[in-house]
């Protein structure tokens, strides 16, 4: 199941199916072509929650810098461009950072380093030599180097894109948790949409207000818990849901091979 299903699965069965037809249905204009599935996800999920996920989290990915293409050079900075291939349908949110390695030529009869260390030393030192050359974002695929480098053969750059349209990149065991906060925003998209309606008795499609007034009457305060939720709960678990930034979280606090 990927993770948009995981999410409309959880919002249709923790908000009531009227509910749900009264905020994203109007028969009085006939739009029921489309499914309640795809009206919740275009409506309230992607300009809301699917937007905000790439704006406080993104996926981090690393490019080889000689597949980029330099647009122009100065005696002082490049100005790069990423190709398409190498983002697979993605956007560039932000450029962390240009990463070197080296070829090691380590004695590992005399050191005592058998193979098997030797690669893990050589990733190590890899993962590890970040470049202190500024870079930065200028828009679209394009991003600038302040130094100009002469050999892209061992020299990676580190970019931060969007997540892929599935949502692959999100592990299983993360699904729970964003769905709640799916849901949060999919109450905040409802309580804009219907408490005007119900202050002009405007509730359409021949629905009592009933208990429907009182779950709508509920979502009053859905702003603030939403955005509570994305900046103190849901950031923090897209983060260690990127397995890359989180193993280089890990290793520059702890240390360590891995």
């Amino acid at each position: 199941m990927s993770f948009k299903q995981y999410c409309l699965g959880v919002i249709r069965q923790g908000i009531p199916e009227q509910v749900l037809q009264m905020a994203f249905f109007n028969r009085e204009i006939n739009d029921s072509v489309y499914s309640l599935d795809y009206k919740i996800s275009s409506r309230a999920l992607e300009p809301r929650f699917f937007l905000d996920m790439n704006y406080i989290s993104g996926v981090e990915i690393t490019v080889p810098l000689d597949v980029c293409t330099v647009v122009y050079e100065t005696d002082r900075s490049m100005l790069m461009r990423v190709p398409d291939e190498a983002l697979n349908g993605r956007y560039i949110i932000n450029v962390l950072n240009l990463v070197t390695s080296y070829d090691f030529d380590i004695d590992i009869y005399g050191s005592g380093i058998d193979n098997v260390g030797r690669r893990a030393f050589q990733k190590e030192v890899r993962q590890n030599s970040f470049m202190t050359t500024a870079i930065e974002k200028i828009s679209g695929n394009e991003f600038l180097v302040n130094e100009v480098i002469s050999d892209f053969s061992n020299t990676d750059v580190k970019i931060l894109v969007s997540y892929s349209e599935s949502f692959s990149e999100i592990g299983n065991g993360f699904y729970p948790d964003l769905a709640l906060t799916a849901m949060k925003a999919v109450e905040l998209y409802i309580y804009n949409t219907l408490i005007i309606r119900k202050g002009t008795a405007h509730l359409y499609n021949g629905y009592e207000l009933g208990e429907v007034d009182n779950i709508i009457n509920s979502y009053s305060n859905s702003f603030n818990e939403y955005f509570e939720l994305i900046n103190k709960k849901t950031k923090k678990q897209l983060f260690m849901a990127d397995r890359t930034r989180m193993r280089n979280y890990t290793r520059l606090c702890f240390g360590g091979l891995s």
